[in-house]
């Protein structure tokens, strides 16, 4: 299947910078995560320790800012999902700048090991595909087998994996639309499994 199309769709309808955009996405994400830790927070009036936490949520942001996009070459980009070789060098290098904040080798090995697996099998479009598939208007089928028994079932055929495997979404969705749709699910994996693993392991 050619990306043609989708290259094309992106080059004219995405008027800002991808790294602009991203920058926006991971702030945003930032704030919400410094939200829930300021509400876990004993005493929430405690400005030192809010500040800690926002310094430590924005260090965790430029990490994977500088991870995912400056240390990542085209050669990485075009090919991590094609071969694992590129795709272990990236999660390679998108994994060492996190050694600033944390040298415990669980967190680092579950920040590399995932981002390998989301990348390497573009993890986020069959996570947006379930999404679309579960809450997707229903319309209905009746599917008969062997012995002449019939069971009615719900389905929509806009959201069939075929139809839906490039991004996750429809292929009616517009180029641009659907491929940042997916880039927003695939960061959010990321910065999601990255906070979690410096919090917690």
């Amino acid at each position: 299947m050619s990306y043609l199309p989708l290259i094309n769709g992106i080059k004219m309808a995405v008027r800002l910078p991808r790294f602009f955009v991203e920058c926006l996405l991971c702030i945003s994400f930032g704030i919400f995560v410094t939200t829930l830790n300021i509400r876990d927070t004993k005493d929430a009036n405690n400005l030192q320790g809010v500040g800690d936490s926002t310094v430590h949520i924005m260090e965790q942001l430029l990490l994977h800012l500088i991870g995912d996009y400056v240390t990542q070459s085209d050669w990485m980009a075009n090919n991590k999902t094609k071969s694992h070789l590129p795709c272990l060098i990236h999660a390679t290098f998108y994994s060492l700048p996190f050694l600033l904040l944390t040298y415990s080798p669980l967190a680092l090995l579950t920040i590399w090991s995932t981002h390998f697996f989301i990348d390497r099998y573009r993890v986020a479009r069959y996570v947006v595909w379930t999404k679309n598939l579960i809450i997707a208007p229903r319309d209905r089928k009746r599917i008969v087998f062997v012995g002449e028994v019939s069971h009615e079932w719900f389905m929509n055929e806009r959201y069939l994996w075929e139809n839906c495997k490039t991004t996750g979404y429809p292929s009616e969705t517009p180029a641009w639309l659907a491929f940042w749709l997916m880039i927003i699910a695939d960061n959010t994996m990321h910065l999601t499994i990255n906070y979690l693993s410096l919090r917690f392991l």
